[in-house]
């Protein structure tokens, strides 16, 4: 049985594996952190380039009143949900 230390260091160095694949000003984030540190890599990239102010909010909001759904109704209706969804973990 593996502790909660353990899978917390596990995940930490996979999510530091995956944004490893950055190149540019991203890259430079992750190389600032030390090995295992990968959430907090991940945070950083996601606080500089998923920014929670209201000016995203509303362009999110808009995205999803004014999409239209054409072609295949099922996958615009998933398609929908899906950015409902990231409005509403994005607003609370």
């Amino acid at each position: 049985m593996t502790s909660t230390r353990e899978r917390r260091q596990h995940l930490e160095a996979a999510v530091l594996r995956a944004v490893m694949l950055t190149k540019d000003r991203a890259l430079d984030k992750v190389q600032s952190v030390w090995a295992g540190e990968g959430a907090r890599a991940w945070r950083e990239m996601h606080l500089q380039w998923e920014p929670r102010t209201k000016t995203r909010l509303i362009g999110m909001l808009v995205h999803i009143l004014t999409n239209k759904v054409g072609g295949d109704i099922q996958n615009g209706l998933e398609s929908w949900e899906r950015h409902n969804r990231e409005l509403e973990s994005q607003s609370e």
